[in-house]
């Protein structure tokens, strides 16, 4: 991990400390501990005082509270094209800052891996400095990702956010680290961005970048042909990341790869990716063997095939899981599946043919029930509460194994308490669903959904809120003077307060293209009033 500016750290600690009372320093001086933690409110709070990048609470099995102070303070970790502007002895000063600063990589590491570059808009009157990455050896094709996001205009006429450039068809290419050699017995990831092929890099884990999850390394691949290579795909675990996975090795597997694993973030609602854990200090042997899990059981080609590859990794006798989008569950009778292994092992007593392992798993598959319950899966996404008229809703997506669009809407705490319940809303939100489980595995599935569920804030007007203290719209939100779009959760994620509008009633169609702003409004609010 990087060493943080000491002047960004000195504020960070200030915030933490205004905030959380976290103040309290070790007896080694590595630490800040005793802050109020906002996950269950107890003094357990502690970070690193040279580097604190993460807070985090000590009572990790009751509360686990975690947060990175990029998404805190996003403030403190911004405008780097105007407090590090590159000179003639540091022409990648602002590049340097960018990776240092926000990405948390150790600079001397990764020298000469990346160059300064600058990225303007002439139409937009805008640009940004830029760390450029070439992918050949020519220099000819290259990304560059933007140091500071900027609008830039599509071929639409409509400003879009963009954040990264490219130079060049990047088709069936990769980026791989300078110097680093893919060798016989080599075990080689493939990730999307080339910031997290370096976070791996950093970590002991030699990577590629394919620089988009639709791009197949055909050259990559071509060139390492018949090499004894263990291939793992790390893409990010979203949606389009775990299907591009699955189309990716079913290509591997009838070009006769089959030497193929996957690997995942953990599939929270923090959205982490392979930099974020490499900023939360993520890779110990633990955390890996949990990124193969998820990976596995992203390749997982059935439904049984997934409870197996659950029950072998957390040893649990019955729960519920979802693949094509369907909801099933889980049972295992251990009384038959003790009786079957007895029988597999006297049948292969001679001539054993066998592992343990292969017979538990032959077992495992005879016995284990494994019955759909839900025709459709069903996500909830956070709890919304309107502080005002003490209302509140579970706010919950609904997916489909037909391919249609989600439906995204709310159910009541009483919708949540009854099978029989929960079954009449999922029928009336989300057309043909159905819900066809006992209320005991509705429980569980429930009792694990909601554990620490977000809480959104709701307003029900279109405007300024005073107890937010920030404007709220359908589809943006302004705070401080910064615009912050709806997410695709249907909520305003601002620091640490999260909102959204539940007025249907008014249309407003807000751009936030300055050029486009006219004053007539001035006019008609003089001759109305």
């Amino acid at each position: 991990m990087a060493q943080m500016n000491e002047s960004i750290a000195e504020r960070i600690r200030q915030r933490l400390d205004d905030e959380f009372n976290l103040n309290k320093q070790s007896a080694d001086g590595k630490w800040l501990q005793g802050g109020t933690c906002p996950g269950c409110d107890k003094k357990e709070l502690f970070t690193r005082y040279e580097n604190p990048w993460v807070i985090r609470c000590g009572r990790e099995s009751k509360c686990g509270y975690e947060g990175h102070v990029k998404d805190l303070y996003p403030d403190a970790f911004e405008n780097f094209n105007k407090r590090f502007q590159p000179t003639e002895k540091s022409p990648n000063a602002t590049a340097d800052a960018y990776l240092k600063e926000m990405r948390g990589f150790d600079i001397g590491k990764i020298k000469g891996w990346y160059e300064q570059g600058k990225f303007w808009s002439q139409a937009d009157n805008s640009g940004t400095a830029t760390v450029r990455f070439y992918l050949d050896a020519a220099r000819t094709i290259h990304m560059e990702r933007f140091v500071e996001e900027i609008l830039v205009t599509d071929k639409h006429g409509e400003k879009k956010k963009r954040k990264a450039h490219f130079k060049g068809s990047h088709q069936g290419m990769a980026w791989a680290p300078p110097g680093m050699e893919i060798k016989e017995g080599d075990e080689v990831w493939i990730v999307e961005a080339i910031l997290d092929a370096i976070a791996l890099a950093l970590n002991g884990i030699k990577a590629v970048a394919i620089l988009s999850c639709v791009n197949y390394p055909r050259l990559l691949l071509e060139q390492h042909k018949g090499q004894d290579i263990t291939w793992v795909w790390a893409l990010d675990n979203d949606k389009a990341g775990r299907k591009w996975i699955r189309r990716h090795v079913k290509r591997m597997r009838a070009e006769g790869v089959y030497d193929i694993k996957a690997a995942l973030p953990p599939s929270d609602r923090n959205k982490l990716d392979w930099n974020d854990l490499h900023q939360r200090e993520a890779f110990s042997k633990k955390n890996i063997d949990d990124y193969f899990y998820y990976g596995e059981l992203v390749l997982a080609e059935s439904a049984k095939q997934k409870a197996l590859t659950i029950y072998n990794y957390k040893n649990k006798r019955d729960f519920y899981l979802d693949y094509d989008n369907r909801v099933y569950w889980f049972n295992l009778d251990v009384d038959k599946f003790d009786k079957k292994m007895r029988k597999l092992e006297e049948a292969q007593e001679e001539g054993k043919t066998l592992s343990d392992k292969e017979l538990r798993d032959k077992a495992l598959e005879d016995t284990l029930s494994c019955v759909e319950i839900a025709n459709c899966k069903f996500t909830f996404l956070y709890f919304q509460a309107n502080l005002i008229t003490d209302e509140s809703w579970y706010y919950a997506r609904v997916e489909f194994p037909h391919g249609g669009k989600a439906v995204k809407n709310t159910f009541t705490g009483g919708q949540l308490s009854s099978s029989s319940e929960f079954k009449k809303r999922l029928l009336s939100i989300a057309a043909g669903s159905l819900f066809t489980g006992e209320s005991r595995q509705l429980d569980r599935i429930i009792q694990d959904q909601l554990y620490a569920l977000k809480i959104v804030q709701t307003v029900d007007f279109l405007g300024y809120s005073n107890e937010h203290g920030c404007y709220v719209f359908k589809d943006i939100a302004v705070k401080g003077g910064q615009v912050f779009p709806i997410n695709d959760e249907d909520f305003f994620d601002i620091g640490k307060l999260s909102t959204k509008c539940l007025s249907q009633s008014t249309e407003l169609s807000i751009t936030q293209d300055k050029t486009k702003y006219q004053t007539e409004w001035v006019k008609q609010l003089y001759g109305a009033f």
